[in-house]
């Protein structure tokens, strides 16, 4: 397998750069399906679009086809429409507060619509040729696939190239990581791609998928902590960390079937549209049998639904952030009933690791940590909600809070 490096100029122009044999770095990249387990939250709605998660646990999900509506799920499964006018919706993503959802609508000349916690949509960007994946940046601009080429958009609507269908072969999945890497997924051809803007934006071959190509609804993209998760034709959803581009099956055997429970053994029915929370869990929509589904870490506890085995909570404890909201400081209190290994980390609504607060062993006792609203590089992030997750010997726990500029 051949790794293909392209240049990119601002006119458009697409050259070959080189040819880079693929690189595998050994090391811990993956967990065992069998470490997961895969529930079902909702059956009976249309399905066949994509799904999100605000900061509050409460699931969206977009109605590509006949249907014109997004319906919202409440943690306590109330389902309710929660956006009219939104004839074959398909990606959808939320911006930094968690609040205001904005979705695709792959339509010819689709637009990219803007919803407010109300229900309320405006048009943020339009003119696209049939937008399907949709991801924000931690810069706050929006990355947007379609047909053609992707496309960054700027707060005010201004839509920026990234790059054409010259080297994506139909975009569809896409994803931004913490450094605004961008990752891009080919309907057409299986493969992923990063992307890396500058004056000259390089293109480099990361993954290709088996399968992606079997149905033309699949392929929708998240990135959390390191990896990108992907929906694929083969009925399964996998994680890809992108240090090495390998792909690991992270749930489902691959046979057409309808079963939930361990993730090595679960089944799925054209997997289609996929978000990842803060703590892990990774929901999934089915295209055309009208089911959500959840793939939950035996150890994540504390956001949004899924039937996840609860840790003891004597061994961690993770307190509420205090003041909250705040600025420019918050503190949150931790608990350790035994000694190990700690982690404790700031994310954003997409997942993305923020800030490393604490990574060192420590002994059981209580402490605190402070965060100042700074990303690992010492920027200023930008006001939303953000996440605190524990994480020691296995056990995990996630706090929201809010950063007010």
């Amino acid at each position: 397998m051949k790794r293909v490096l392209f240049r990119i100029m601002k006119t458009g122009a697409i050259t070959c750069l080189a040819g880079i044999g693929m690189i595998v770095i050994a090391g811990p990249l993956a967990s065992p399906a069998a470490a997961q387990t895969v529930s079902t939250i909702v059956t009976g709605i249309n399905t066949n679009g994509d799904v999100a998660v605000d900061g509050a646990g409460n699931v969206y999900v977009s109605c590509e086809g006949s249907d014109t509506v997004v319906r919202k799920i409440t943690p306590d499964s109330t389902i309710s429409i929660f956006a009219t006018g939104m004839s074959q919706s398909r990606g959808m993503t939320f911006d930094a507060t968690g609040e205001t959802l904005y979705v695709a609508r792959a339509t010819f000349a689709g637009p990219i619509r803007k919803v407010k916690p109300d229900g309320t949509a405006t048009t943020l960007a339009n003119g696209f040729s049939g937008p399907t994946g949709i991801a924000f940046g931690p810069s706050g601009n929006l990355y947007v696939a379609d047909q053609t080429s992707v496309t960054k958009v700027l707060p005010d609507g201004t839509k920026i190239p990234v790059s054409n269908d010259a080297v994506f072969n139909r975009p569809n999945g896409i994803a931004v990581d913490e450094n605004e890497n961008i990752y891009v997924a080919s309907a057409h051809d299986g493969n992923i791609y990063k992307v890396v803007e500058s004056e000259s934006t390089t293109v480099t071959w990361l993954a290709h998928v088996d399968g992606l190509v079997q149905a033309w609804a699949c392929g929708l993209m998240d990135y959390h902590d390191g990896s990108l998760y992907i929906t694929n034709g083969d009925n399964k959803t996998h994680r890809i960390p992108v240090a090495t581009g390998e792909v690991f099956d992270y749930a489902g055997t691959g046979a057409w079937g309808y079963v939930d429970g361990p993730a090595d053994s679960a089944k799925f029915m054209a997997p289609n549209g996929i978000w990842v929370t803060a703590d892990g869990r990774v929901y999934v929509t089915e295209y055309g049998v009208q089911r959500i589904r959840v793939i939950t870490p035996l150890a994540a506890t504390g956001v949004g639904g899924g039937a996840g085995s609860e840790a003891p909570r004597a061994r961690v404890e993770l307190g509420n952030a205090r003041p909250n909201p705040f600025n420019p400081l918050t503190t949150i209190a931790y608990t350790l009933g035994a000694p190990g290994n700690v982690q404790l980390t700031v994310h954003d609504v997409a997942g993305r690791r923020v800030r490393s607060l604490v990574h060192e062993s420590r002994a059981p006792g209580a402490y605190e940590a402070t965060w100042n609203g700074t990303n690992d590089a010492g920027a200023g992030v930008a006001s939303g909600v953000y996440f605190f997750r524990l994480e020691s010997e296995g056990v995990s726990e996630v706090r929201r809070t809010t950063l007010v500029r």
